[in-house]
């Protein structure tokens, strides 16, 4: 980055988001991490797990239970993107950055504690993996942290529910400009 930067990432970007603002707080003035993990449950830990194991980085893995996660079993042009961009994704490249996130568990509670710029932290309310205990325990412990959780979303809500993110994050980088 050339300049401090408002840094906003979803699931596994939400992750770099929160290590860039722990490690660079220099370089971040403020960020948004969406569907966000932190503290996985010893059963959500174990679920990611068998998912990551079961990756062999040779063939590209059955989508189906991963898009009733993100989608439930609606069918929408949402899901069926989805759908396309996993069955289109490089196996071993999806399978090295799964076991990555599979590995990692989110920030130290330490670590949270000492970010020092405005933080939003928000999730779906029927999202299953980086849930919305998950961003209000986030956003309680950084000094200037905000967590919102979307009514009836999941995962993939900055897709489903695109409108209603986008506002919110345009509310909290308005607020920061």
């Amino acid at each position: 980055l050339d300049e401090p930067a408002l840094v906003i990432g979803h699931s596994f970007g939400a992750m770099i988001a929160l290590d860039m603002a722990i490690r660079h707080p220099e370089q971040v003035k403020g960020f948004a991490a969406l569907n966000a993990i932190y503290q996985r449950d010893s059963k959500a830990q174990a679920a990611v797990a068998s998912r990551a194991e079961s990756l062999d980085g040779k063939m590209t893995a059955d989508p189906v239970k991963t898009l009733e996660r993100w989608f439930g079993s609606a069918v929408s042009p949402q899901r069926e993107a989805c759908r396309e961009w996993l069955c289109t994704v490089d196996p071993a490249g999806y399978r090295s950055a799964y076991r990555v996130f599979a590995n990692e568990n989110g920030p130290q509670e330490q670590e949270l504690k000492t970010i020092t710029c405005p933080a939003l932290f928000l999730t779906g309310q029927l999202e299953p993996n980086s849930t919305p205990a998950m961003s209000k325990s986030m956003a309680a412990l950084v000094p200037d942290g905000r967590a919102e959780v979307l009514p009836n979303a999941a995962h993939m809500m900055p897709m489903t529910h695109a409108e209603q993110v986008n506002a919110i994050l345009a509310d909290f980088l308005k607020a920061r400009s």
